[in-house]
């Protein structure tokens, strides 16, 4: 017997692994007010992982995704014992709705196991 495998197309939407707002609330972010680490993945990574979104760069370390914008930037370095690690920062502002559009996409791609 031969069993032929076929890609198939996702056609559901992602389900959000958390939701950060109301989906019925109309609310704008500020700079500054959420900004989310992503350790282990580098900076060239993330901005890789955000034009695969849809973001469109503007200049080197912003993005805009609808009526999200992104600020890219090396995470501040954690030490545990010898261990360094490294990885990307980003800050969201804009329509509530649109940034929780961008991080579920984003949290499928960041998502990591242990090991």
């Amino acid at each position: 017997m031969i069993a032929t495998i076929e890609a198939v197309e996702q056609k559901t939407a992602l389900k959000p692994l958390v939701q950060y707002f109301d989906p019925h609330a109309v609310h704008t972010v500020a700079p500054g007010e959420m900004v989310h680490d992503y350790y282990g993945v580098p900076v060239w990574l993330m901005k890789e992982y955000l034009v695969s979104i849809g973001a469109i760069g503007v200049g080197d370390t912003n993005f805009q995704c609808g009526h999200c914008q992104m600020r890219v930037a090396a995470a501040e370095r954690k030490r545990i014992g010898s261990l360094e690690i490294g990885g990307a920062t980003v800050e969201f502002t804009g329509a509530a709705d649109a940034i929780q559009a961008v991080l579920t996409q984003l949290e499928w791609k960041t998502l990591r196991c242990g090991g």
